[in-house]
């Protein structure tokens, strides 16, 4: 296109055009970086801290039983247990408020609403199991807390919170990755978009 110009002008043009490729590519860096910060942003938002949150209830959940059973064998004092077990009544539905909150703009399935639905309708009853339990261990009962342990446990708490609480973790890591491979996927069309640049303006050269 420009082999009847003048050296001059293609000079000039070929230096025109270099700068007008280099600020291309700087926007295109630019642009890349702000959607690549707010990919991570929305990612530890809305995925990484609800599982955060799961993760956290899990833990105080199962650590309750774990300390019953110890207390059933004479392992672990009332007192302790006591302690133990205000600390879980505060980190449960705490985490369990954390997880609705950050993921209420996540895209979930029918199955996984389902199990967010049970939840919900039974923390109720596992903060009156906590108060009965409290109460055992006031009381240093062990036979009480054996009965608990065996015959409402598995469906005062587990059955209807912890079971699908934990089930919604792996739902939480699809999302994780989900997000990546978008992120990963725009970053690629970002580089095709400067390489096809990139060969046009090499050609017009």
């Amino acid at each position: 296109m420009l082999k009847h110009t003048s050296i001059r002008t293609r000079l000039y043009s070929i230096a025109a055009m270099s700068l007008a490729m280099s600020l291309i590519f700087a926007a295109i860096g630019v642009y890349g970086i702000i959607e690549g910060s707010q990919a991570l942003s929305s990612v530890y938002e809305h995925q990484v801290q609800p599982q955060r949150a799961l993760l956290a209830m899990e833990s105080a959940i199962k650590d309750v039983r774990f300390r019953m059973a110890g207390f059933v064998l004479d392992q672990y004092p009332a007192v302790g247990n006591r302690i133990h077990l205000s600390e879980a009544r505060r980190v449960v539905p705490k985490a369990w408020q954390d997880f609705r909150q950050r993921s209420h703009s996540n895209d979930f399935s029918p199955e996984q609403q389902a199990l967010i639905s049970v939840v919900d309708k039974n923390l109720g009853a596992l903060e009156a199991f906590f108060e009965k339990l409290d109460q055992a261990y006031a009381r240093e009962n062990r036979a009480a807390i054996a009965a608990m342990l065996e015959n409402e446990w598995p469906f005062t708490v587990y059955t209807t919170v912890l079971k699908p609480m934990t089930q919604l973790i792996p739902a939480q890591e699809t999302q994780v990755m989900a997000a990546y491979n978008a992120y990963v996927a725009e970053g690629r069309q970002l580089t095709t978009a400067g390489v096809s640049l990139f060969g046009l303006l090499t050609a017009v050269l």
